[in-house]
């Protein structure tokens, strides 16, 4: 087997993996948001298209990171593409901020582990219509978004590094092999984070149960006692 088909392979599997755009209808004098969560640190890449619809309308595009600041901010688009590089993680159980307006608030409870950094950041992509509204207008927009080795831009590389094509798909390809590792790598920890949980809960119960059993026989040893007692009264009489 070659080299070069092995590679092909790859890059064929990797290309299978990747995210699908999502689709759906814009009316007029409406705003719709997604939430998307980006490892620290990563390029981030979208493509936006708005598609001709029944009528004229203006559609603006935001990106917001947790703190509301704009990553990529475009007004009446059509369509196209936008890059960004998002924040670098914060630090273990670092305080969230009056500033992170939709951040989820779960990773502040106490059952989190303090000494974890956070590893995903939320970023939020809204779509909305600017102008007059108008009744019955819509627009089809379409939206996908990458990070990691599937937001750079590989051919500019190559042509800033002097690599040939061989050489920039096989970096493409090394790339995307170490975020696979690193997804993998993720999911083993929180399956590991998981089943710890588990342990706790398990345990948890059977204290739980053990205790229960130990308060039901002291109930019942007492409740025996008082009607032996109440027997011997009985026959006493």
């Amino acid at each position: 087997m070659s080299f070069s088909y092995v590679l092909f392979a790859l890059s064929l599997l990797i290309l299978v993996l990747q995210v699908e755009a999502i689709q759906f209808y814009l009316r007029s004098g409406h705003k719709l948001c997604f939430t998307e969560d980006f490892e620290p640190g990563k390029n981030v890449r979208g493509e936006y298209v708005v598609m001709t619809g029944n009528g004229t309308m203006a559609v603006d595009l935001t990106v917001r990171d947790e703190k509301g600041e704009v990553a990529f901010m475009k007004r009446d688009i059509d369509h196209g593409s936008f890059t960004f590089k998002t924040r670098e993680a914060r630090g273990p159980k670092e305080p969230v901020g009056e500033d992170d307006y939709f951040y989820d608030a779960i990773e502040d409870e106490g059952d989190q582990d303090e000494t974890k950094p956070i590893n995903e950041l939320k970023y939020e992509l809204c779509v909305k219509h600017h102008g007059e509204q108008k009744e019955g207008v819509r627009r089809r927009v379409s939206l996908r978004v990458v990070q990691g080795a599937m937001a750079k831009d590989y051919n500019e590389m190559a042509k800033k590094e002097h690599l040939d094509e061989l050489a920039a798909q096989l970096l493409y390809v090394t790339d995307s092999l170490v975020e696979l590792e690193a997804a993998f790598q993720k999911l083993f920890l929180s399956e590991h984070d998981v089943r710890i949980a588990n342990e706790k809960i398990l345990s948890s119960m059977m204290y739980a149960s053990l205790g229960s059993v130990a308060a039901l026989a002291i109930f019942s040893a007492f409740y025996m006692r008082l009607f032996r007692k109440g027997l011997e009264k009985v026959k006493a009489i």
